[in-house]
């Protein structure tokens, strides 16, 4: 092979080589879609973008970059559309340079840098120690934040309270610089002047507590409602700090009740007295939706917070009845059920 032959083939060779490196060079660096990320130390973070080399972790070179420091980040993950990074746990509080590279087996493409991308902050705090879930006005805000708190609260409404829920956060600072924000916690603000006095019960079985604004749009506040009872009194209401018994709305219970019913065999019924007083059951009768199923003797007697239990053959349904105690031809308890659980006992 002639010395004019091999020269033209490494010119050749050079320029196929040189526009090579070229084209590999052209890939872009990955394009990072989101915000600036406020994280702790030694804390996971996924950058959100496009660009991204799927399960090949090496080809993303990543360091943080603050001054003239740079502090090497590690790769956990990477997707088309995403990458894990580890945030290393002994990196001093501030705001840091992002600095991503995307490199190929031999070549790298440029550097592309964020300006104080990732913000390290302190660990967020515990979650906000509230007492109550319902405040009725401003100053019994106050109260609710604080009460034993380890670190400053802050309302996620910008100090602005909304009817209904709300939600209020803990963070603290140091070295100068606030925490993250800790989970939120969620409490309910319902002024008296905007709902009425009683919660709205739709029924005792199940219960449905529902308090009423002004315009009668309802908001559902079963979740925080307790239920108090005193002898025959049941009483539905909220806690505030301030109120134990705010919007409370009162039932008065029948002294005598149905408290089980078994209409599986052996069938049984037990009848409860949660009153104060005795009550003869000498003219009383038990009734299905048929007829009547059981007379009492001329002796009995129901005694104040007492029970009794009526173990005969009654005729109950399994797919669903009514039982009535009927007393002097009224009707003192009743009750209709349509289901019976696994163990045999009317759902009721």
């Amino acid at each position: 092979m002639s010395k004019l032959i091999k020269i033209s083939i490494f010119i050749i060779c050079s320029l196929l080589l040189t526009a090579a490196m070229k084209k590999i060079r052209k890939i872009p660096s990955p394009i990072i879609t989101q915000d600036s990320i406020a994280t702790a130390t030694d804390a996971y973070v996924t950058l959100k973008g496009s660009g991204f080399i799927r399960n090949y972790n090496k080809a993303h070179k990543i360091f943080l970059k603050k001054s003239k420091q740079k502090f090497k980040i590690k790769t956990i993950a990477s997707d088309k559309d995403a990458i894990a990074i580890k945030i290393p746990g002994k990196l001093a509080f501030g705001d840091y340079d992002l600095v991503l590279q995307l490199k190929t087996r031999f070549f790298k493409s440029k550097k592309k840098i964020l300006r104080n991308f990732i913000q390290i902050r302190p660990k967020a705090p515990a979650k906000p120690k509230l007492g109550y879930t319902v405040i009725k006005n401003s100053s019994e805000l106050l109260d609710l934040i604080n009460q034993n708190q380890e670190h400053e609260l802050i309302l996620e409404i910008n100090n602005e309270l909304n009817i209904g829920l709300n939600q209020v956060k803990s963070f603290y600072y140091q070295d100068g610089f606030k925490s993250l924000l800790s989970e939120a916690v969620d409490f309910y603000y319902l002024p008296e002047e905007k709902f009425s006095k009683s919660l709205i019960i739709n029924s005792q079985n199940p219960i449905s507590s529902l308090a009423q604004d002004h315009e009668n749009n309802t908001l559902d506040v079963s979740a925080i409602t307790h239920k108090t009872i005193q002898d025959q009194a049941l009483i539905y209401h909220l806690k505030t700090p301030s109120e134990n018994f705010y919007l409370a709305k009162e039932i008065l219970l029948p002294a005598i009740y149905f408290s089980e019913i078994h209409a599986a065999k052996p069938e049984h019924i037990i009848i409860n007295n949660r009153s104060n007083k005795s009550f003869a059951l000498s003219n009383c009768e038990i009734h299905d939706a048929i007829k009547k199923r059981f007379q009492f003797s001329d002796a009995q007697i129901l005694y104040p917070k007492t029970q009794i239990k009526i173990a005969e053959e009654l005729g109950l349904n399994d797919s669903g009845d009514t039982v009535s105690l009927i007393c002097a031809d009224s009707v003192v308890e009743e009750v209709k059920y349509t289901n019976l659980d696994n163990n045999g006992f009317a759902e009721i």
